[in-house]
């Protein structure tokens, strides 16, 4: 499925538990943000309240990047005001 943010199009897919791609940092996530590639991983073993869960937190990261003007990693409240 395919999702657009400030005309950016993101690719969301489900993976199996097991793909190295839902590995972040030595940790398995149960979904993943990739900024780069505009992709959205999510476990497909999840039941589907959890996949839908996971995916809004991964959709967050997404709305994040996309509408923040600066890719910085840390957010004063006032950024984040404007975002919301």
């Amino acid at each position: 499925m395919d999702i657009k943010i400030n005309n950016l199009t993101w690719t969301i897919r489900e993976v199996e538990t097991r793909s190295t791609e839902l590995i972040v940092n030595g940790s398995q996530c149960f979904g993943v943000c990739k900024h780069y590639t505009q992709e959205i991983l999510i476990d497909e073993t999840l039941k589907p309240d959890a996949k839908l869960q996971v995916l809004k937190h991964e959709l967050t990261h997404a709305f994040i990047r996309c509408c923040l003007l600066d890719y910085q990693e840390h957010y004063t409240d006032e950024d984040m005001c404007e975002f919301v």
